[in-house]
């Protein structure tokens, strides 16, 4: 059995694969802009109960009751309509891309963390496909910062306001990391409004969706699977949304179900074999495994060999290459960690005992550069 899906549908088909419960039942699974190691895409029980019962109260069931008389609360859950519970979950948001629900660490069908789960995960018998797509941020934007930006033109966002923005997506982060994450998508060439909208549209494709599945594709190779990663970067012609959001989040779908190849949509010529080449790839993974055709070469994806495709429309650039985003990923799967724990020394002793003295030096001066941070006016 092959399962895919996009985006939250590809996080479902990764715990499909994961899970002891369906184990042995799917064999391939192709993966879009989704992984289970992504912020959004499970959630602790102990979280899942409070939210769930933060719903029972807005819907006015009186979740104190559920030790008592479970039966009356679920009994006047059943009596709400529809529309009411899907109002109410909303209040439960907390931030972009932090959904009301989720898949739930339950101990059963997720018995642990996606990422603890595939540390003695036996994957040789799985074939992967998966990948993103060049701007997997900006269509989120949209929906929690529409004050700031518009859908079809560029927004010259002023300094102050990124900084605001930037602090409310990654508010939950350490002061450390959240000045790290500044200074890493700050844009310090060019035309720096433009650029500051697009920095935080990178910063939230790295953050949800490249990197972590940057990070995924990496371990299940290392257990095992058989991965070939994708890479989607052609922006549709008759696209409705501005420019600036370049190559959206889910774009991809409509080519890898082959819709170019309906005559009586205003396709270009070259999107039309777009099409019929990602179609024939799903096709071909479906089949054997391998979506590559025609003798085409796509290597499998390590984390010593990091090959993946490029799907585009372009015959001018490589259709193979490296990464991808390879220094942005670094950035969070790498460096991100470390400035959590040096952080978390900038009161005592560094640890830093067995570690070459070159990268001591490298970790001191990093260290140094957070402590002074945190312990004066903050730099950004």
């Amino acid at each position: 059995m092959t399962l895919f899906g996009e985006s939250a549908g590809s996080s479902s088909v990764n715990a499909q694969l994961m899970s002891p419960v369906t184990r042995g039942l799917v064999k391939r699974g192709m993966m879009q802009s989704g992984t289970m190691n992504a912020p959004w895409s499970h959630m602790t029980s102990e979280k899942a109960v409070e939210i769930g019962k933060a719903l029972i109260n807005d819907c006015n069931c009186n979740a104190s009751m559920l030790k008592t008389n479970p039966a009356h609360v679920m009994s006047c859950m059943r009596s709400v309509d529809a529309k009411t519970i899907s109002v109410q979950q909303w209040n439960s948001y907390s931030g972009i891309l932090s959904f009301p629900s989720a898949p739930t660490i339950d101990g059963a069908f997720l018995p642990a963390d996606p990422m603890t789960l595939m540390k003695t995960a036996d994957l040789k018998d799985y074939d992967i496909l998966m990948g993103n797509v060049r701007d997997e941020g900006t269509y989120f934007l949209l929906y929690d910062f529409i004050d700031y930006f518009d859908k079809d033109d560029a927004t010259a966002l002023p300094r102050d306001k990124y900084l605001e923005i930037m602090n409310n997506i990654f508010g939950k982060a350490t002061q450390a990391e959240r000045e790290a994450i500044i200074f890493q998508y700050t844009s310090w060439e060019g035309n720096p409004g433009y650029q500051n909208q697009q920095q935080i549209g990178r910063a939230v494709g790295d953050h949800f969706f490249t990197c972590p599945t940057n990070e995924y594709a990496q371990a299940l190779a290392e257990r095992g699977a058989s991965v070939h990663y994708y890479y989607f970067t052609h922006r549709t012609s008759t696209s409705l949304w501005g420019e600036w959001m370049g190559v959206l989040h889910g774009d991809e779908i409509e080519y890898f179900f082959g819709q170019p190849l309906n005559n009586s949509l205003q396709y270009r010529p070259v999107e039309r074999e777009l099409g019929k080449r990602m179609l024939s790839a799903v096709i071909e993974f479906a089949k054997t495994g391998n979506p590559a055709q025609d003798g085409e070469e796509w290597p499998n994806f390590s984390k010593e060999d990091p090959v993946y495709y490029i799907f585009s429309t372009d015959d001018k650039i490589e259709k193979l290459a490296r990464g991808p985003l390879a220094a942005r990923c670094s950035f969070w799967n790498d460096y991100l960690p470390k400035v959590r724990s040096w952080a978390g020394t900038c009161d005592g002793d560094s640890g830093s005992a067995s570690i070459s003295p070159r990268l001591q030096l490298l970790g001191i001066a990093a260290l140094i550069y957070i402590c002074a941070a945190l312990r004066t006016k903050r730099v950004f």
